[in-house]
């Protein structure tokens, strides 16, 4: 009988928890659990009763349990005192996980010592940098003659500076990766963008194409977009100002943008398409959802990791939170209407259709003229953190520099640093001491 070390572990009986050790293993090294074994080292072994039941738990396990695939990796037998024994050999894929439960501190174990425990995010995150997981944006730049001009501008807009190689900009080869090349001013990726007459593709009233810096890209299909998120207005007998209706609720159409450019499947050579119909917009990246998820897995909040390295330099950038709310929030800004957004999956794609508000309140709404496209607006500049920063200064004068870091989520230093860009931009001021004051949105 083997002795329990930080390389076998015994099991009295096969639960979830065995499925947790397992895990442990992939994430760890290799080793075996011994099921049919009490805590005193006695191989008690498995009743011929349950043989059956074990061996179908086990296969689950193996074929849709965990992720990634593991089917050569665990192994499992009976010896001849009827003891199952399963043998792990250590994943070249980490982090492996429960499907469910994905790439968080509730679905990844490791091993310390002879103990498992749940990993922790830095952990997790760190498994994501050192795994040659076949993740595109970790693959050696066919194009190794990059520039950053347009990334730069960018962060310095948004008060960041970044290190590259922290970013995931070079690989173990210290080459560019695919990620640079994504940021690069030579990036060969497009988004296309199309505003249509009516309710099918037959006749377009604008049609564009976004390209260089990946971050170019997303910072002006977000100002595009909500350039042509119409406002309609009315005017009621209780209160002296009209009541404006946009035609997508702000979150849903930013969100569902920022989502389909942050988990798309960039190693297919399809496009990321933004379209404009006169009752709903429709978004449509490549990829079908990462990492074994459901469509409910997601719209519950699951996390999912088929670009870190992107997510992780938009979420350092302000674009996004990295807490996979961004579906969970277009669904909440819908909470109040009749008509909700719909989610396509396929093998292929991932779309998300926002109907249009005022197309089904047209007669009650009367259209507000529309923007000039011509005229950046400097809301056009704001980051995501500096738009809840005004959307909380504007609920609460005198809010604090505590209040706005607790409501939302991010440090005093990286509220400091957004309040110091609003009021480079002219778009927020300070009325008396920080202690006693209020601020001014201009």
């Amino acid at each position: 009988m083997k002795e329990e070390n930080s390389k076998v572990e015994w099991k009295l009986i096969l639960t979830k928890e065995t499925k947790e050790e397992i895990i442990s293993f992939l994430n760890s090294g290799d080793g075996i659990i011994l099921v049919g074994v009490d805590d005193n080292g006695n191989e008690k072994g498995v009743a011929e009763e349950l043989k059956d039941e074990y061996d179908q738990t086990i296969s689950n396990w193996i074929r849709e349990g965990i992720f990634p695939d593991t089917k050569n990796l665990i192994k499992y037998e009976y010896n001849k005192n009827n003891t199952l024994v399963i043998s792990i050999k250590e994943g070249p894929n980490k982090p492996y996980y429960s499907v469910g439960k994905g790439p968080t501190s509730e679905g990844v174990y490791i091993r310390i010592g002879s103990t498992k425990r749940k990993a922790t995010k830095e952990e997790i995150m760190e498994f994501f940098r050192k795994s040659s997981d076949g993740l595109y944006e970790t693959d050696t730049s066919d194009n190794q003659n990059l520039h950053f001009t347009q990334f730069l501008e960018i962060c310095d807009r948004q008060g960041f500076k970044p290190k590259l190689k922290t970013l995931g900009f070079y690989t173990k080869d210290n080459t560019y990766s695919k990620l640079a090349e994504l940021m690069s001013d030579e990036n060969t990726r497009i988004v296309k963008f199309a505003v249509y007459k009516d309710e099918t593709r037959v006749e377009f009233k604008i049609k564009k194409e976004f390209s260089g810096s990946y971050l170019r890209i997303i910072d002006s299909l977000i100002y595009y977009a909500e350039l042509h998120n119409d406002v309609s207005a009315k005017i009621v007998d209780y209160q002296p100002q009209r009541v404006e209706l946009l035609s997508f609720p702000k979150p849903s159409l930013r969100e569902s943008i920022l989502n389909s450019l942050c988990h798309c499947d960039l190693s297919v050579k399809s496009n990321i398409k933004v379209e404009f119909f006169t009752n709903r917009v429709e978004i449509t990246s490549p990829g079908n959802i990462y990492g074994g998820y459901s469509l409910e897995d997601i719209l519950s909040g699951k996390q999912s990791f088929r670009n870190p390295n992107l997510i992780n330099l938009l979420d350092k950038l302000d674009f996004i939170e990295n807490y996979a709310t961004g579906l969970e929030r277009t669904l909440d800004a819908y909470k109040k209407y009749e008509y909700k957004p719909k989610f396509e999956v396929s093998n292929n794609f991932f779309r998300v259709v926002l109907p249009n508000l005022n197309y089904y309140a047209s007669n009650e709404f009367q259209k507000v003229e529309p923007k000039d496209i011509n005229n950046f607006s400097k809301d056009a500049q704001l980051s995501n953190i500096q738009i809840k920063i005004v959307e909380l200064i504007r609920k609460k004068q005198n809010i604090s520099i505590q209040e706005l870091s607790d409501s939302t989520g991010k440090d005093r230093s990286t509220i400091l640093r957004n309040i110091k860009k609003l009021k480079e931009l002219n778009i927020l001021n300070r009325d008396g001491t920080k202690w006693s004051g209020n601020w001014i949105l201009l």
